[in-house]
């Protein structure tokens, strides 16, 4: 059967909501970070992360296998419904527009999903757009996107919007926003838009399989211009009140987190962070959260019954010489989960995580560490993951 999506009209960006939140970083400038966190960015963005942060909790994080499974309930001999998702970290536009030269070895793994859920680190737009420069507003090419999106046509796609860069090129209101939403349903009309409650665009997104409905809820903790942007409908971590994280469990029978947090180029989370997410899990009703935003991967591990991913880093990025090269932004991972259940229960949720590394304008995944082209990346990445 067919994976039926729909927008579970659950509203998180309510008049109450955007009324609870503060402005971030510091004003009158893009940044989304205190002036302490904006110069620690630098320092570890020109010396590969040497000074990143360091979580004090981290000796008691249950670090995830490679491969594993969480048995939730005893199987039964009925036939029951399995749904494979991936994960796609921040896609970002290109030196040159192009989009990335992608190995056979990725395309497998992407074709291998029924769905694929991926943040889209830049407003879109229907035309064509340069090649990333130096300026911090972002905009990329739907066709850019679909390049992508076409390895795996058959899957369904559910392009988050809720990360920084979300309103680089919204003015006055959010018309970029729902410029992206519209892009990229004109040129991918099967694919789902979610983080955002914008024309086109759902913060709660129900993707039901059989009797399983699974839910997708993408969220940014930060955002550039903050002071300009707070406001608008784009989902935030304060949006997620105890009330609406029970209402949205109580629709579906899966929740899943898609978060844009922590600091760029740190290679632990923020123990405010990491405090914030583990309680979705263990008392908030998350099943799975997958973290994106920092452009370097961080510990993954277990929590609960569920599992944390606090950032999966980039799928894509433009290259760069030294000293913008940043080495650490090469490596990241694609989380892939099965859920399998019978009717609406899951009886076992499956994980697998692939490697991936882009050299140049070429993405592929790790079959073994040996191969890296960055092996002091690599070796780091190692240690994330109980090896």
């Amino acid at each position: 059967m067919s994976i039926q999506p729909s927008n579970s009209n659950i509203q998180l960006c309510n008049t109450e909501a955007i009324a609870q939140r503060e402005p971030k970083g510091i004003k009158y400038t893009p940044s989304p970070y205190s002036l302490s966190d904006l110069f620690w960015f630098v320092i570890n963005g020109l010396l590969n992360s040497f000074f990143s942060y360091r979580n004090p909790d981290k000796a008691d994080m249950e670090l995830l296998a490679p491969e594993g499974a969480i048995q939730r309930i005893e199987k039964s001999e009925a036939k029951g419904t399995d749904l494979k998702v991936i994960f796609l970290g921040d896609i970002m536009l290109s030196k040159s527009g192009k989009p990335p030269e992608m190995t056979e070895e990725l395309k497998r793994v992407i074709r291998g999903a029924d769905v694929v859920i991926a943040n889209v680190e830049s407003p879109v737009i229907e035309g064509e757009a340069e090649g990333r420069g130096l300026s911090l507003k972002f905009e990329m090419s739907a066709s850019f996107l679909k390049e992508i999106h076409d390895v795996n046509p058959d899957a369904q796609w559910a392009f988050s919007v809720a990360n920084n860069h979300a309103c680089d090129n919204s003015k006055n209101d959010v018309e970029g926003v729902v410029q992206t939403a519209k892009a990229i349903k004109n040129l991918m009309p099967k694919a789902q838009v979610i983080g955002a409650e914008v024309e086109g665009a759902s913060s709660v997104l129900t993707l039901k399989k059989d009797e399983l409905e699974v839910g997708v809820v993408g969220w940014t903790e930060l955002m550039n211009h903050d002071w300009k942007h707070y406001k608008k409908p784009i989902v935030r971590e304060t949006d997620l009140t105890t009330a609406k994280v029970q209402e949205m469990k109580e629709k579906h029978d899966f929740l899943i987190g898609f978060a844009h947090g922590n600091v760029e180029q740190d290679l632990e989370p923020r123990k405010e962070t990491r405090d914030r997410w583990v309680n979705l899990i263990e008392e908030g009703g998350f099943d799975v959260i997958v973290g994106h935003g920092p452009h370097t991967a961080m510990p993954a591990e277990h929590v609960d019954k569920g599992l944390l991913f606090h950032s999966i880093g980039n799928f894509c990025s433009p290259d760069a010489p030294w000293p913008f090269n940043r080495p650490q932004t090469r490596v990241g991972m694609i989380p892939q989960i099965t859920i399998h259940a019978e009717g609406k229960k899951v009886t076992t949720l499956e994980h697998k995580v692939h490697i991936l590394e882009q050299q140049g304008d070429t993405v592929t995944v790790l079959n073994d560490f040996a191969e890296s082209h960055f092996p002091k990346v690599s070796a780091r990445v190692e240690t994330l993951l109980d090896l």
